[in-house]
């Protein structure tokens, strides 16, 4: 993905409040969506699971009109900025079909719910889930991988975007980032339970076991953070 696509991207958040633009701003300098567009297909429905302010799946929408993007949030404000977008889009205007078992080309949409009652029907070219898992508990990350084999069609691809244990300098500073968020601060939505993360091979071994052929990426070269993916071919 061109880095002017992400531009493209962020500009639709012209209008939303300042905190909205501050978060996309800033969330868009800390990952690598330019790395991580790469691994997703450029047609079909592609589902963005736990999207936020929507401003990876409105990338992914700019950078190739053949894609359905459907962005799922749990949040109702990030929902709402990302719904705000629409509006400003250079892509068509949703159809309720998108996301719901037939595929509309050049399309975003984005839904309320929760990971793990996803209400994405499919059959889904490609699901996503960018540094979301370790908001869940280790029994609800697996559901969720579960469901996503699910809804998957043969060949589907799975692009899990987390952060590693490795180097320990990198985690531990990720870590104390994401518990104030989390905690402190509540910028993102979660429950009781503690964070929840796993080294780098765990979730490839784990990915493999839901019926996925895998392979491992690390994604932090010139980033504090320690990004990296396990991108998963549906058998």
């Amino acid at each position: 993905m061109d880095r002017t696509i992400l531009q493209q991207a962020q500009a639709l958040y012209t209008d939303a409040p300042w905190r909205d633009r501050y978060h996309v701003a800033v969330r868009r300098a800390l990952c690598p969506f330019e790395r991580l567009a790469a691994f997703v297909p450029s047609t079909g429905l592609i589902v963005d699971l736990g999207c936020g302010h929507g401003l990876f799946a409105n990338a992914l929408a700019l950078e190739a009109p053949r894609r359905c993007i459907v962005g799922v949030e749990l949040s109702t404000r990030k929902l709402l900025a990302a719904r705000a977008t629409q509006s400003a889009a250079l892509t068509p205007a949703p159809s309720p079909d998108c996301g719901r078992g037939e595929t509309v080309a050049g399309q975003v949409h984005f839904v309320q719910g929760d990971l793990l009652a996803n209400p994405v029907v499919g059959p889904c070219r490609a699901m996503l889930l960018i540094d979301v898992l370790y908001l869940f508990t280790p029994h609800q990350q697996e559901q969720i991988l579960c469901m996503c084999s699910e809804r998957l069609e043969p060949g589907g691809v799975l692009v899990l975007k987390t952060m590693d244990t490795l180097p320990r300098w990198k985690s531990a500073l990720d870590r104390l980032e994401e518990w104030m968020a989390v905690r402190l601060f509540h910028i993102t939505l979660s429950g009781r339970s503690p964070l929840a993360f796993r080294p780098l091979a765990e979730w490839a071994a784990l990915c493999q076991a839901m019926g996925f052929e895998t392979r491992v990426v690390r994604l932090d070269q010139g980033y504090y953070h320690p990004h990296a993916a396990v991108v998963g071919l549906k058998r």
